[in-house]
Protein backbone atom coordinates (compact mmCIF):
# COMPACT_ATOMS: atom_id res chain seq x y z
CA UNK A 1 0.00 0.00 0.00
CA UNK A 2 1.19 3.59 -0.66
CA UNK A 3 3.14 5.56 1.92
CA UNK A 4 2.49 9.30 2.04
CA UNK A 5 4.70 12.06 3.42
CA UNK A 6 3.74 15.63 4.28
CA UNK A 7 7.05 17.43 4.84
CA UNK A 8 5.96 20.24 7.14
CA UNK A 9 7.45 23.41 8.54
CA UNK A 10 7.13 22.36 12.20
CA UNK A 11 6.08 18.71 11.97
CA UNK A 12 6.22 16.06 9.29
CA UNK A 13 3.47 13.47 8.93
CA UNK A 14 3.86 9.97 7.51
CA UNK A 15 0.83 7.85 6.63
CA UNK A 16 0.03 4.52 5.00
CA UNK A 17 -3.16 3.60 3.21
CA UNK A 18 -5.20 0.97 5.06
CA UNK A 19 -7.06 -0.84 2.30
CA UNK A 20 -9.22 -2.92 4.64
CA UNK A 21 -10.42 0.07 6.68
CA UNK A 22 -10.37 2.41 3.64
CA UNK A 23 -8.45 5.10 5.49
CA UNK A 24 -4.96 6.52 5.95
CA UNK A 25 -3.24 5.43 9.17
CA UNK A 26 -0.51 7.67 10.58
CA UNK A 27 2.85 5.95 10.93
CA UNK A 28 4.72 5.98 14.22
CA UNK A 29 8.50 5.69 13.92
CA UNK A 30 10.01 4.74 17.30
CA UNK A 31 12.34 7.46 18.57
CA UNK A 32 11.47 9.91 15.80
CA UNK A 33 7.73 10.40 16.34
CA UNK A 34 5.85 12.17 19.10
CA UNK A 35 2.19 12.35 20.05
CA UNK A 36 0.55 15.59 18.99
CA UNK A 37 -2.46 16.34 21.19
CA UNK A 38 -5.28 18.45 19.80
CA UNK A 39 -8.97 19.09 20.35
CA UNK A 40 -11.59 19.87 17.75
CA UNK A 41 -13.73 22.97 18.36
CA UNK A 42 -16.84 22.09 20.32
CA UNK A 43 -15.46 18.74 21.50
CA UNK A 44 -14.40 17.94 25.06
CA UNK A 45 -12.19 14.97 24.22
CA UNK A 46 -8.51 15.29 23.29
CA UNK A 47 -7.29 13.53 20.16
CA UNK A 48 -3.76 12.42 19.31
CA UNK A 49 -1.77 12.08 16.10
CA UNK A 50 1.70 10.71 15.37
CA UNK A 51 3.96 13.44 13.99
CA UNK A 52 7.70 13.80 13.47
CA UNK A 53 9.19 17.17 14.47
CA UNK A 54 10.95 18.61 11.42
CA UNK A 55 14.32 18.77 13.16
CA UNK A 56 17.79 17.48 12.35
CA UNK A 57 20.95 17.78 14.44
CA UNK A 58 24.50 17.28 13.22
CA UNK A 59 26.75 16.03 15.99
CA UNK A 60 30.40 15.14 16.17
CA UNK A 61 31.87 12.41 13.95
CA UNK A 62 29.02 12.75 11.42
CA UNK A 63 26.38 11.58 13.89
CA UNK A 64 22.81 12.77 13.23
CA UNK A 65 19.65 13.00 15.27
CA UNK A 66 16.21 13.32 13.71
CA UNK A 67 12.79 14.45 14.83
CA UNK A 68 11.93 13.83 18.47
CA UNK A 69 15.48 12.61 19.11
CA UNK A 70 16.64 16.23 18.83
CA UNK A 71 14.04 17.44 21.32
CA UNK A 72 14.68 14.59 23.77
CA UNK A 73 18.36 15.52 23.90
CA UNK A 74 17.53 19.19 24.51
CA UNK A 75 19.25 20.23 21.27
CA UNK A 76 16.51 22.16 19.48
CA UNK A 77 18.33 25.48 19.88
CA UNK A 78 21.84 24.04 19.46
CA UNK A 79 24.02 25.53 16.73
CA UNK A 80 24.21 22.11 15.11
CA UNK A 81 20.42 21.78 14.83
CA UNK A 82 18.30 22.89 11.89
CA UNK A 83 14.61 23.77 12.08
CA UNK A 84 12.25 25.69 9.79
CA UNK A 85 14.23 24.29 6.82
CA UNK A 86 11.10 24.07 4.68
CA UNK A 87 10.59 27.82 5.05
CA UNK A 88 14.26 28.40 4.21
CA UNK A 89 13.86 26.48 0.96
CA UNK A 90 10.61 28.19 -0.03
CA UNK A 91 12.18 31.59 0.67
CA UNK A 92 15.40 30.78 -1.16
CA UNK A 93 17.52 31.01 1.98
CA UNK A 94 20.48 28.64 1.83
CA UNK A 95 22.94 30.51 4.03
CA UNK A 96 25.68 28.25 5.40
CA UNK A 97 26.63 27.90 9.04
CA UNK A 98 29.69 26.23 10.52
CA UNK A 99 28.93 23.06 12.49
CA UNK A 100 31.78 21.06 14.03
CA UNK A 101 34.24 22.48 11.53
CA UNK A 102 32.05 21.87 8.47
CA UNK A 103 29.72 24.17 6.58
CA UNK A 104 26.10 23.04 6.63
CA UNK A 105 23.28 24.60 4.64
CA UNK A 106 19.48 24.42 4.99
CA UNK A 107 19.22 22.61 1.63
CA UNK A 108 21.54 19.87 2.87
CA UNK A 109 19.69 19.64 6.19
CA UNK A 110 16.30 19.40 4.46
CA UNK A 111 17.58 16.70 2.08
CA UNK A 112 19.10 14.69 4.92
CA UNK A 113 15.90 14.96 6.97
CA UNK A 114 13.63 13.84 4.12
CA UNK A 115 15.82 10.94 2.96
CA UNK A 116 16.56 9.65 6.47
CA UNK A 117 12.94 9.93 7.62
CA UNK A 118 11.66 8.13 4.52
CA UNK A 119 14.28 5.42 4.95
CA UNK A 120 13.19 4.85 8.54
CA UNK A 121 9.52 4.79 7.52
CA UNK A 122 10.07 2.29 4.72
CA UNK A 123 12.05 0.11 7.08
CA UNK A 124 9.33 0.27 9.73
CA UNK A 125 6.71 -0.74 7.15
CA UNK A 126 8.72 -3.61 5.72
CA UNK A 127 9.81 -1.72 2.60
CA UNK A 128 7.28 -3.37 0.27
CA UNK A 129 5.01 -0.41 -0.47
CA UNK A 130 4.26 0.15 -4.13
CA UNK A 131 4.51 3.93 -4.29
CA UNK A 132 5.37 7.10 -2.38
CA UNK A 133 2.94 10.00 -2.29
CA UNK A 134 4.44 13.39 -1.39
CA UNK A 135 2.45 16.57 -0.77
CA UNK A 136 3.57 19.84 -2.33
CA UNK A 137 2.64 23.23 -0.82
CA UNK A 138 0.49 25.46 -2.98
CA UNK A 139 3.01 28.31 -2.85
CA UNK A 140 5.92 26.12 -4.02
CA UNK A 141 7.93 27.09 -7.10
CA UNK A 142 9.48 24.69 -9.61
CA UNK A 143 12.94 24.60 -7.92
CA UNK A 144 11.36 23.42 -4.65
CA UNK A 145 9.17 20.82 -6.38
CA UNK A 146 12.11 19.53 -8.42
CA UNK A 147 14.31 19.33 -5.32
CA UNK A 148 11.64 17.43 -3.38
CA UNK A 149 11.03 14.95 -6.20
CA UNK A 150 14.75 14.32 -6.75
CA UNK A 151 15.35 13.89 -3.02
CA UNK A 152 12.50 11.40 -2.60
CA UNK A 153 13.45 9.46 -5.73
CA UNK A 154 16.99 9.01 -4.35
CA UNK A 155 15.61 6.66 -1.67
CA UNK A 156 12.51 5.39 -3.49
CA UNK A 157 14.24 2.23 -4.68
CA UNK A 158 12.36 2.17 -7.97
CA UNK A 159 8.94 2.86 -6.41
CA UNK A 160 6.67 5.26 -8.22
CA UNK A 161 6.69 8.76 -6.72
CA UNK A 162 3.56 10.89 -6.94
CA UNK A 163 3.53 14.59 -6.09
CA UNK A 164 0.18 15.95 -4.92
CA UNK A 165 -0.85 19.54 -4.28
CA UNK A 166 -4.12 20.98 -3.03
CA UNK A 167 -7.00 19.71 -5.13
CA UNK A 168 -7.99 23.15 -6.47
CA UNK A 169 -4.53 24.69 -6.69
CA UNK A 170 -3.95 23.99 -10.39
CA UNK A 171 -7.48 24.62 -11.65
CA UNK A 172 -8.20 27.43 -14.08
CA UNK A 173 -10.87 29.95 -13.07
CA UNK A 174 -13.67 28.37 -15.13
CA UNK A 175 -13.04 24.84 -13.85
CA UNK A 176 -12.81 26.09 -10.26
CA UNK A 177 -16.22 27.76 -10.65
CA UNK A 178 -17.69 24.49 -11.95
CA UNK A 179 -16.25 22.56 -8.99
CA UNK A 180 -17.49 25.15 -6.52
CA UNK A 181 -20.95 25.16 -8.09
CA UNK A 182 -21.14 21.38 -7.81
CA UNK A 183 -20.08 21.49 -4.16
CA UNK A 184 -22.60 24.16 -3.25
CA UNK A 185 -25.28 22.20 -5.09
CA UNK A 186 -25.20 19.83 -2.11
CA UNK A 187 -26.18 22.59 0.33
CA UNK A 188 -28.98 21.50 2.61
CA UNK A 189 -28.42 17.81 1.78
CA UNK A 190 -25.06 17.06 3.37
CA UNK A 191 -22.57 18.53 5.82
CA UNK A 192 -19.46 19.44 3.85
CA UNK A 193 -15.95 20.00 5.19
CA UNK A 194 -13.73 21.97 2.80
CA UNK A 195 -9.98 22.42 3.34
CA UNK A 196 -8.38 25.05 1.13
CA UNK A 197 -5.81 27.84 0.87
CA UNK A 198 -8.12 29.90 -1.36
CA UNK A 199 -10.72 32.13 0.24
CA UNK A 200 -12.84 32.03 -2.93
CA UNK A 201 -13.37 28.30 -2.43
CA UNK A 202 -15.10 28.76 0.93
CA UNK A 203 -17.30 31.76 0.20
CA UNK A 204 -20.78 31.18 1.62
CA UNK A 205 -19.78 28.52 4.15
CA UNK A 206 -21.61 28.47 7.49
CA UNK A 207 -18.44 28.36 9.59
CA UNK A 208 -14.85 29.12 8.58
CA UNK A 209 -11.96 28.01 10.79
CA UNK A 210 -8.52 29.51 10.21
CA UNK A 211 -5.58 27.32 11.26
CA UNK A 212 -2.09 28.53 12.13
CA UNK A 213 0.61 26.05 13.19
CA UNK A 214 -2.04 23.40 13.80
CA UNK A 215 -4.23 25.58 16.04
CA UNK A 216 -7.54 27.30 15.38
CA UNK A 217 -6.76 31.03 15.44
CA UNK A 218 -10.00 32.47 14.08
CA UNK A 219 -13.62 31.39 13.66
CA UNK A 220 -16.08 33.21 11.41
CA UNK A 221 -19.77 32.34 11.24
CA UNK A 222 -22.21 33.25 8.48
CA UNK A 223 -25.89 33.83 9.16
CA UNK A 224 -26.66 33.19 5.49
CA UNK A 225 -24.91 29.82 5.14
CA UNK A 226 -26.83 26.57 4.89
CA UNK A 227 -25.05 23.29 5.34
CA UNK A 228 -21.49 23.94 4.22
Amino acid sequence: MPIAMDFGTCNTVMARWNEEARRADLIQIPGLSRKFIYRLPGHAKDLTANVIPTLIHYGEKETRLLGQQVADEGLINHAGSFRWVKLDLLRGNNKARRVNGSLRRPLEAASDFVTNTLTFALGAMGGADEELVITVPVEAFDPYVNWLRTTVESVAGGRRVRMLDEATASLDAETEREVTTAIHGLRGEKTLIIITHRLSTIEGCDVVYELTDGRVTRVERSVAGAGV
